[in-house]
């Protein structure tokens, strides 16, 4: 139901389940149900479009894929993926917001809007189910600049768990190939 055909950037999906998600991949797409396009004004629209498209534009899939294998492989790392998962939502808003020029008090209200009223799984990247209220609260302080600095910090962090984690992986699949020969 939620596969997507085509080659548009947008794609409308006529439900009226209320959904917003960015496809993960270099050709990504981003996909609205009628349903939240009709709860929406059009100010509110805008901004979750941007939103999903800052997704899309900064291959935040990538990011998220490898906190979620770090978190798969060594679960202790939760945190530091859930930091990941919580910082590109925060990056995609704060770039929503320059995009569209939209006030940070409609961005919030438009955040807690969205999340509460959100009826879809969460099959990729989807607007307002990462940190509402963190986010919503966020957005009523002065302009967060994502810190490169910070996220590059965080990347390699989890770029090292796993790294680590396919080490060990291999340790083990010798010593399992060694037992059985």
């Amino acid at each position: 139901r939620m596969r997507v055909v085509g080659q548009s950037r947008i794609h409308v999906v006529d439900s009226d389940d209320l959904f917003a998600y960015a496809l993960p991949g270099p050709g990504g797409a981003v996909v609205v149900s009628s349903g939240l396009r009709s709860s929406l004004t059009d100010d509110e629209f805008d901004l979750v479009l941007a939103h999903e498209e800052a997704h899309v534009r900064q291959r935040h899939d990538r990011h998220l894929l490898l906190a979620l294998v770090a978190r798969a492989v060594i679960p202790p790392i939760s945190p530091v993926s859930r930091g990941v998962e919580h910082h590109v939502e925060r990056w995609a808003d704060e770039e929503a917001i320059r995009r569209t020029g939209i006030s940070r008090l409609v961005a919030a209200r438009t955040v807690a809007k969205v999340a509460l009223a959100s009826s879809a799984p969460r099959p990729a990247l989807a607007f307002g189910d990462t940190g509402t209220g963190a986010r919503a609260e966020a957005l009523l302080a002065p302009p967060f600049a994502p810190a490169r600095r910070r996220h590059v910090e965080a990347m390699v962090l989890v770029g090292a768990v796993v790294v680590v984690a396919m080490v060990q992986l291999h340790r083990t699949a010798s010593y399992v190939v060694d037992l059985l020969v």
